[in-house]
């Protein structure tokens, strides 16, 4: 073989050992990203299984309930308490100072848009 041809074999077979390597270092990767997706699918499911743990039918008491029961069992008058609540001195004061807490017998009323939203102590 001549001087040429011997080069030229000689780089071919550098090519290649090369190639070679670089294929195996792509799959050794193929197979890392294989397990990575697998330990992902796995984690995904896990959570999965722990929401709906938390999607099991628990039996809710909306706050309509209550109020039909103390209306309706207990016999609670609603009219009454709203008209505890708006009173005449409280209507005068938000129609001129708007949002706010306002005082009414041992609490306060939270008023926001000319809605009284909550009652506190």
């Amino acid at each position: 073989m001549n001087v040429g041809k011997a080069q030229q074999l000689k780089g071919l077979q550098t090519r290649l050992s090369k190639l070679e390597g670089d294929y195996k270092s792509l799959a050794d990767n193929a197979k890392q990203a294989q397990k990575d997706q697998h330990a992902c699918l796995n984690r995904i499911k896990s959570i999965k299984t722990e929401i709906e743990g938390f999607s099991e039918k628990e039996i809710i008491v909306t706050e309509h309930a209550v109020l039909r029961y103390l209306e309706r069992i207990m016999g609670f008058d609603l009219d009454q308490i709203n008209k505890s609540i708006l009173t005449d001195d409280i209507k005068l004061m938000v129609s001129k100072m708007g949002d706010g807490k306002y005082p009414i017998d041992g609490g306060r009323i939270i008023v926001r848009n000319n809605t009284i939203i909550s009652v506190t102590n």
